[in-house]
């Protein structure tokens, strides 16, 4: 929880270089008041950054807080973009 990414507008996105493919089981997810609001985002994966697809489409109270993580169960993935 030493790094933030933020955004105030709907659309908006992050895509994180792995470096190289790896196998992902879940994504760990913490949201600023999480436990208080309600949150929609989705999860996209991609091997080579230009096609991605969706692994996880959420619309929901997260059971998370500023020091608990929303676990997002994506398991057999494999991707180098998240």
């Amino acid at each position: 929880m030493t790094t933030r990414w933020t955004c105030m507008a709907l659309e908006e996105y992050a895509i994180f270089d792995l470096g190289a493919v790896k196998k992902i089981d879940a994504a760990a997810l913490a949201f600023w008041k999480g436990d208080q609001r309600s949150y929609s985002y989705e999860i996209q994966l991609s091997e080579d950054g230009v096609n991605f697809r969706t692994v996880y489409n959420g619309a929901s109270k997260i059971q998370s807080s500023d020091t608990d993580y929303n676990i997002v169960d994506i398991s057999g993935s494999n991707a180098r973009y998240i």
